[in-house]
């Protein structure tokens, strides 16, 4: 029975332990269901203990301590996904409890492990049970039991394999998600085969070969049972970052629960580890450069994964980048190659719907390009179709006014080709200039041909309006039919046949004589017949045709030419329409959307009620049943749920639930309220963080101080920090009374 281990003991141990995690993380992964069906546990906790492995082959420790330490800051540096991060925060605590230790005995691994579970228990903003975290409480609980009988190394730790393998078979009756699955939790596997492998080494079972054919897995986790509301969020975000001042994590830590679940924060002495479910990881990533500087992102689109996993392939994750990498790395250094020409004449013509650009093919296209008004493709999406053109001549279609100039810039970038852009503004005019070409005729005489034949045509369009708004001076009301009649605004109508009879109307008094009809998405054979009946009606004598298009339907206001102040405003003002809009359609209250400014990133609540003139800036998080009186100003801020702001201006401050701020109330930057609290009118924050169920009531200035809970402060109250050389911090602890004047 082994006593006691040394560093090098301890190092050969956790080496082990990386080379069975290697081994077994195929039939780990098989098992991850939660907190997401991803399926990349295995690997996530493999290439955590993969870099402590790599590290302490390297420097050779002597003591536990210098092992523990070696081995926490590299798998802080590497942990991956949740579950590595919490790995990772389990043998930081290890290394805390052997700090200046030489060998370690029963007793000191019963600590090691007990101080690993409460670093990973306070990282886990919501810690769950039937997880990796009950595996390894209950296996630390067990190794402070068998501690007191027997203080021998090999004897603890096989106690807590024990135990935790008896865990592990419970987690699948502790977690509806596992039972739903019908397999145990996999970072709770991860875990034991940790446990197992070190002990293995200690009694002198080899470890298995690097490269070895892995076990085939008894049982793996059904991911179509799997429903799509059990994940709450799409993006599994891990990133590290560097630490460049002191600032506390506690208020990032807040905020990063209002935008996403399974919070898992790492620190070390210089550096720290997210791990977060969002929506949104860039603004975790935005935020987190507050702290310091970004060193390394994992993102992964966790909903994508798991519809993969469902189907039996193999799922996508950042270790598939390399090659992507290389992909994009080869086509960076090649242009796309010029096809060598076969022909005289080639055509190259921008188009959106599939029935529109099988007209072009049709009339002998060599590429057509998906864009129209409000997606127009760039200069190289056009360069790169008329270099797969084999064409002496590459004649290029943009049929919209917005495409020509991008389309232009390709004439003096191809060397071996002759490029001549045509000044097609629509998609008919495009269509009727290669009826025109002639494929045996000059260049000269072609390209005059198609011009003429562009001349000729009428362009008219049926839209219709999402929104009120004005176009071209007009008034337009939302669900009105716009009729436009070479890119001008012909009239608006109420009914779509109205418009069609208007637009026949039309075609009649100018003398049409063949009529193309393209009908759109959403459109029906049955309306499309309709509309040519129309046009039959009212041009006998024309050649009329009527073919699916496939274009969408084009918002008019999206594609607003902004060339002054004015209409910058009328842009700006559009955008807020918009945005408010969607706000409502989701829920929040907007007594006044005309006068409430909210910016694009911010996000909002149910039943949330705002004010008319309430401003909000930057990334603000609202959340539920707020109420934002009038005149009350956010700046990167966040709102805890049922809070109120009255007449108020937040600057990267934090308000906990159901507190109230203002009237005239200012918190600035580092300004942390909790739950409950009360911030009356005329008071002033500062980098200060208030406790649940404080009261500051008002023509009060509280700085760079921490506030316990259920403190009281009369008016007039100044906390004077500043000597004229420096700040310092005061504390208050909970339910002390500060009087008026103080």
């Amino acid at each position: 029975m082994v006593q006691a281990v040394d560093g090098k003991t301890l190092a050969a141990m956790l080496i082990h332990a990386s080379a069975s995690l290697d081994a077994e993380k195929q039939k780990i992964n098989e098992l991850n269901v939660f907190p997401v069906p991803d399926g990349d546990t295995g690997t996530n906790m493999s290439l955590t203990i993969g870099t402590a492995a790599t590290e302490l082959r390297q420097k050779n420790p002597a003591t536990v301590g210098q092992a523990t330490a070696l081995c926490a800051s590299a798998m802080l540096r590497g942990a991956r996904g949740n579950s590595g991060v919490i790995l990772s925060l389990i043998f930081r605590g290890f290394s805390r409890a052997m700090k200046d230790k030489d060998t370690m005995d029963g007793i000191d691994l019963a600590d090691a492990i007990n101080a690993g579970v409460i670093a990973a228990y306070r990282a886990v903003m919501k810690p769950a049970e039937g997880t990796l975290l009950t595996v390894s409480r209950l296996a630390g609980d067990r190794a402070g039991r068998a501690a007191e009988e027997n203080t021998a190394f090999e004897y603890v730790l096989a106690s807590a394999i024990d135990r935790a393998r008896e865990a592990l078979a419970d987690t699948i009756h502790q977690n509806p998600v596992l039972k739903k699955a019908g397999v145990v939790d996999a970072g709770g596997m991860g875990f034991v085969v940790v446990l197992q492998a070190m002990l293995d080494e200690l009694q002198g079972i080899p470890a298995p070969q690097s490269g070895q054919e892995e076990a085939k897995p008894q049982e793996k986790a059904d991911f179509g049972a799997l429903a799509e509301e059990e994940l709450t969020f799409t993006y599994d975000t891990v990133f590290i970052v560097r630490r460049t001042g002191g600032k506390p994590l506690e208020e990032y830590r807040a905020w990063l629960e209002t935008i996403g679940d399974s919070l898992v924060i790492g620190e070390g002495d210089e550096e720290f580890k997210v791990h977060v479910h969002t929506d949104d990881p860039g603004l975790a990533l935005t935020k987190a450069q507050e702290y310091g500087t970004l060193e390394l992102a994992k993102i992964e689109n966790m909903r994508t994964q798991r519809d993969e996993l469902a189907a039996g392939k193999q799922a996508q994750s950042t270790d598939d980048l390399e090659a992507v990498e290389a992909e994009l790395e080869a086509m960076e250094q090649g242009d796309t190659p010029s096809a060598p020409p076969e022909k005289k004449y080639g055509f190259v013509a921008v188009a959106a719907g599939a029935g529109l650009a099988k007209v072009f093919f049709d009339l002998g296209a060599d590429g057509v390009i998906s864009g129209g008004q409000t997606m127009n493709p760039s200069t190289e999406d056009i360069l790169k179709q008329i270099r797969k053109t084999p064409a002496e001549i590459v004649y290029v279609l943009p049929n919209n006014k917005n495409i020509i100039m991008a389309a232009q810039q390709c004439v003096d970038l191809v060397e071996d080709k002759k490029v001549i852009v045509l000044q097609a503004k629509t998609v008919p005019q495009g269509i009727s200039a290669m009826i025109a070409m002639d494929p045996d005729g000059e260049e000269a005489d072609n390209t005059a041909a198609m011009e003429a034949a562009m001349a000729g045509v009428t362009t008219m369009e049926v839209t219709y309006a999402a929104r009120d708004s004005e176009f071209d001076g007009t008034a337009i009301h939302a669900g009105d039919y716009l009729l436009l009649v070479d890119n001008q605004l012909f009239g608006t109508e109420k009914n779509l046949d109205a418009a069609l009879d208007r637009l026949a109307q039309e075609s009649a008094q100018r003398g049409g004589e063949f009529i193309s009809i393209f009908y759109g998405e959403g459109v029906q054979a049955g309306e499309a017949e309709g509309a040519q009946a129309k046009f039959e009606a009212a041009c006998p004598e024309a050649e009329i045709t009527t073919l699916e298009g496939g274009q969408p339907v084009e918002d008019l206001v999206e594609c607003m030419g902004v060339n002054d102040r004015v209409q910058l405003a009328e842009a700006a003002r559009h955008m807020r329409q918009r945005i408010n809009e969607a706000h409502m359609r989701a829920g929040v209250t907007l007594l006044d959307p005309a006068q409430a400014y909210i910016s694009p990133q911010t996000v909002i609540g149910q039943d949330t009620v705002i004010y008319p003139g309430v401003i909000l800036e930057g990334e603000c998080r609202i959340g539920s049943g707020c109420t934002l009186y009038q005149g009350s100003r956010l700046v990167d801020s966040a709102v805890g749920d049922g809070a109120t702001v009255e007449n108020s201006v937040l600057q990267s401050a934090s308000v906990g639930l159901e507190s109230k701020i203002g009237p005239y109330a200012f918190l600035r930057p580092g300004a942390v309220v909790g739950d409950g609290c009360r911030v009356g009118d005329f008071v002033e924050l500062k980098n200060a963080a208030v406790g649940n169920g404080t009261k500051i009531s008002h023509l009060t200035y509280v700085g760079d101080a921490q506030l316990g809970e259920q403190i009281n402060i009369g008016c007039g109250v100044v906390f004077v920090n500043y000597n004229g050389k420096q700040k310092f911090l005061t504390k208050v602890g909970d339910r002390a009374f500060i009087g008026c004047n103080t």
